[in-house]
């Protein structure tokens, strides 16, 4: 690493110490705030990435340091990595969205600023564009929606008397728009954000070509980017069925594991478990269901 590239590295973690100590309660001067500012400046970043404005935001209100935090922790690792010319950075980069990120706070801003009265015309301009260009689509999203999930969930279709379906979509995203971004920055992993991102979408478009590629290629039991497994791993699995989930896991972590718990409460199911696990050793297979108590 070259010595430009060590005092970059330590600037941002001196960023960084400014963060955590502030997120402690320790108040920050206006001095502090603009020097984090003009730092950031300083690597090129253009005046519409988003930690600009966060960092205005935070100056006030300590509730923006969450998000400003996770922003910056990605632009900190992204540029450790490029010190260690293990990567290039593009635009994207720069504008500190990534990929289904940049998705989202597309979706996040549009439903934001429109009525729910728009969105929903918009919804319903989408599902006519279906019913002209899909014909069996249409009549499988509007015959299979008619109550579905909950009484008041109706999909009649876009000449139809009772489309509370729609509503209840729309009102319940836009009315729980702050909470639908903190759940997307928990998500740790880009296959639960784009499942997300899929969903939101499907809501807003009837477009579910996205929930289908996640089905299609990424489709692991578990998601080794985001746990790792060790030699000493105990997996349970609750409703384990017929031992597929396990025998995925088991492929997914290359056989290598302590023990395997199952529980099912179908005997048929039981019996074919056994089978099909039959050649993989500590798997103990339970005939019970699981629950919070014990009974």
């Amino acid at each position: 690493m070259h010595s430009i590239d060590k005092q970059v590295i330590q600037l941002l973690f001196s960023i960084d110490e400014m963060l955590t100590l502030y997120g402690d309660g320790v108040e920050l001067s206006n001095e502090n705030w603009d020097d984090m500012r003009d730092s950031l400046m300083a690597f090129g970043l253009p005046s519409e990435n988003i930690m600009f404005t966060l960092i205005e935001n935070a100056r006030t209100d300590i509730t923006s340091l969450n998000e400003l935090r996770q922003y910056f922790n990605r632009f900190l690792d992204t540029r450790i990595a490029v010190a260690a010319d293990t990567s290039k950075t593009g635009e994207d980069y720069r504008l500190g969205l990534y990929g289904c990120d940049r998705e989202f706070r597309n979706y996040y801003e549009e439903l934001k600023k429109s009525s729910v009265n728009d969105i929903v015309a918009a919804v319903y301009g989408n599902l006519r564009k279906v019913q002209e260009t899909s014909p069996d689509y249409y009549r499988l999203i509007t015959e299979g929606s008619r109550g579905w999930y909950f009484e008041n969930n109706w999909l009649d279709g876009v000449d139809g008397a009772n489309n509370s379906l729609i509503i209840n979509r729309v009102t319940t995203l836009k009315n729980n728009i702050e909470r639908l971004e903190w759940l997307y920055e928990t998500l740790a992993d880009s296959i639960s954000r784009r499942s997300l991102n899929a969903l939101i979408k499907f809501w807003l478009t009837w477009d579910y070509s996205e929930w289908r590629n996640i089905a299609l290629y990424a489709n692991d039991v578990v998601d080794t980017t985001v746990y790792p497994f060790y030699e000493n791993e105990v997996f349970v699995d609750c409703g384990s069925y017929i031992g597929d989930t396990v025998a995925q896991y088991v492929n997914t972590v290359n056989r290598v594991y302590k023990r395997i718990y199952t529980y099912d409460i179908s005997r048929a199911s039981i019996e074919v478990i056994k089978k099909n696990l039959e050649s993989l050793p500590n798997i103990i297979v339970n005939h019970k269901g699981t629950g919070e108590k014990n009974t």
